[in-house]
């Protein structure tokens, strides 16, 4: 079943990609430390991106006459949902980096 499945992915990718990575496995054996470099960035940038932004709406929400955080995020969603998404995207982009994926 195990050489079944192994001609399949063969066929799949053709002859000439097939050889090359029977040559060089190492250079195509990286899927499970794919995952991990993403797995931990998306985690990073949820926790990063709450953080920063209760810590941010915690600061600015009296300097705009809110009474808290949450007062000041209800009332500018379009502008926190925004600036939200933008900051997770970075936190993810710097940790994917910095964890070693190009």
């Amino acid at each position: 079943m195990l050489l079944q499945r192994q001609e399949q992915l063969r066929q799949a990718v053709g002859e000439e990609k097939a050889k090359e990575i029977a040559a060089k496995p190492e250079l195509f054996a990286d899927a499970e430390a794919f995952c991990m470099i993403h797995r931990k960035s998306r985690f990073v940038a949820t926790v990063g991106t709450l953080a920063t932004a209760v810590a941010v709406s915690t600061v600015i929400a009296p300097q705009q006459g809110f009474r808290s955080g949450s007062h000041f995020i209800k009332s500018n969603r379009m502008l926190v949902y925004p600036a939200s998404a933008v900051m997770w995207l970075v936190y993810y982009k710097i940790w994917t980096v910095k964890l070693g994926y190009s």
